[in-house]
């Protein structure tokens, strides 16, 4: 009760077809931002709830204009964009300069969750195998705990869907993509009671 509704766009028959030409290398978060007339930079940490929202809402959206399987697409589209940037970002701020092993990748994953809210940690490491673990997330709690959502919804699939990605996508970024496997064990959008999941140093 008193809980705002997410404001959804629903994308028209046009840009059913014409979705990606007309977001023109824009990346889709700031391309729906744009049309609820929001700005990217009021959704930092200090807010959390109202980033979360935004999230979902553009999910939401999309899934409603152009179904689940082509909103799942451009959601995971969205969140590869971050990876680059990201894996640079931590490579700079962690003083890597080059990712020489699991331990150093596992470090990188850290980061790159944490610059997603996720406060993801390293539990376990040694030179075959790093074992990350975060005991909350604000993609499974917020939308729960104060937008009503019930786990099993399609949002939560695309988040661990696209986290997925997006994960494989930095370890691509810094060179390990031939060296190391990612599997991810638990997720708290899969209603698990922890994220956790395991980087493997691939033997030669």
């Amino acid at each position: 009760k008193g809980k705002p509704k997410p404001n959804t766009v629903t994308l028209q028959a046009s840009e059913k077809t014409f979705i990606e030409d007309e977001m023109n290398g824009e990346e889709p978060i700031t391309f729906i931002l744009k049309r609820q007339k929001k700005d990217l930079e009021a959704f930092g940490a200090g807010s959390l709830i109202g980033f979360i929202f935004t999230d979902m809402a553009t999910y939401d959206g999309m899934e409603e204009g152009l179904g689940k399987d082509r909103a799942q697409r451009l959601y995971k589209a969205l969140w590869l964009t971050y990876a680059p940037m990201w894996a640079k970002e931590a490579r700079l701020d962690l003083g890597i300069g080059k990712v020489a092993g699991i331990e150093d990748l596992g470090r990188v994953l850290a980061y790159c969750q944490k610059r997603k809210f996720i406060p993801c940690n390293i539990v376990s490491s040694n030179d075959n195998k790093v074992i990350l673990m975060s005991s909350s997330d604000p993609f499974a709690e917020i939308p729960t705990e104060f937008f009503g959502k019930k786990l099993g919804d399609n949002y939560f699939e695309a988040v661990a869907l696209a986290d997925r990605f997006f994960l494989n996508k930095v370890i691509e970024e810094v060179g390990m993509g031939q060296q190391a496997k990612l599997s991810v064990n638990k997720r708290l959008v899969r209603g698990d009671d922890k994220n956790e999941m395991t980087i493997e140093y691939l033997k030669k």
